[in-house]
Parts: C-alpha cells; sequence; structure tokens
C-alpha cells in the first residue's frame, strides 16, 4: 500500500461523513406552512421515507467512522512495519 492509497481512503471516509451527515440535515429540515395542507397518507408516506433516509445516512456514517477507524489501525501497523526496515538495514550492513 502506497501513501497515495492511504490518502484516498482519507478522503473517502471523509467525503462519505460529510456527504451523509449534509444529506441527514437536509432531510431533517421542517418544511414551511404550505406543506401542511397534505392529507394523513401523503404525511405518513413522507414520514417514513425521512425516517429510512436518514437511518441509511446514520448507516453509512457508522460505516465510514469504522473504516477510519480500520485506517487508523492500518497506518500504525505501517508505521510500525517501516521502523523496523531500519534496524533491519543496520543489521544486514
Amino acid at each position: 500500500m502506497t501513501i497515495q492509497h492511504y490518502k484516498g481512503r482519507l478522503k473517502n471516509n471523509i467525503r462519505s461523513i460529510s456527504d451523509n451527515f449534509a444529506q441527514m440535515l437536509t432531510t431533517a429540515k421542517v418544511n414551511g406552512p404550505e406543506d401542511s395542507v397534505k392529507n394523513s397518507t401523503s404525511k405518513l408516506g413522507e414520514y417514513y421515507t425521512n425516517k429510512n433516509e436518514m437511518t441509511t445516512c446514520a448507516v453509512l456514517i457508522l460505516k465510514s467512522t469504522d473504516q477510519l477507524l480500520r485506517f487508523t489501525q492500518d497506518m500504525k501497523e505501517f508505521l510500525v512495519l517501516r521502523d523496523f526496515s531500519f534496524p533491519t538495514q543496520t543489521v544486514h550492513n
């Protein structure tokens, strides 16, 4: 794995968290009084649609944060293994 690969993973995870959080805020936006004229079936359908969108966004945020935790572990392993290359080269010389 290269540094560019790590940078790409980091950017993708941060972008996913940001995009999904923005989508959650958009979904949670309260509509104006002109929308209060809808019938109860329409309101119920909109409620469940919004609920499912929020749940999906929350799951995607959770997935991205889990990937960030794995990313930090991968970075630690990378740094530890890279540090061992110096003593190995010293011993061989």
